[in-house]
């Protein structure tokens, strides 16, 4: 498996990026608990290999699943901690797109009066 495979090879970059991939679908198929628990997996990860995409893409995953939980504290909190790692990591294209989905975010809340 890609996972035997990484661990084997102490690829703890591949790890994160394989946790936060299957975070998504998770995600995406309403397995919240399996999404959160693959999502800190990703940080987990990302933190200890310093690889600040692996740790930006978990922490919007975090924001995502937080926010249609309705726990808008923790999904501001998330969102707001991957547009700071991208800008910190100096990649222009990434920090834009995590700048939209924050602005998203704030506008939905905003909308919704739910803050």
């Amino acid at each position: 498996s890609c996972f035997g495979a990484a661990e084997n090879l102490r690829d703890t970059t591949t790890l994160g990026i394989l946790n936060n991939n299957i975070a998504v679908i998770y995600h995406e198929i309403g397995r919240k608990e399996l999404c959160l628990e693959f999502a800190l997996k990703g940080v987990f990860f990302g933190e200890r290999q310093k690889n600040k995409t692996v740790l930006a893409d978990a922490y919007n995953t975090l924001g995502n699943h937080y926010y249609l939980n309705y726990q808008d504290s923790l999904a501001l909190k998330y969102f707001s901690l991957s547009l700071e790692v991208r800008i910190a990591a100096s990649n222009k294209l990434k920090t834009s797109t995590a700048f939209h989905t924050w602005e998203i975010f704030i506008t939905s809340l905003a909308k919704k009066k739910r803050v």
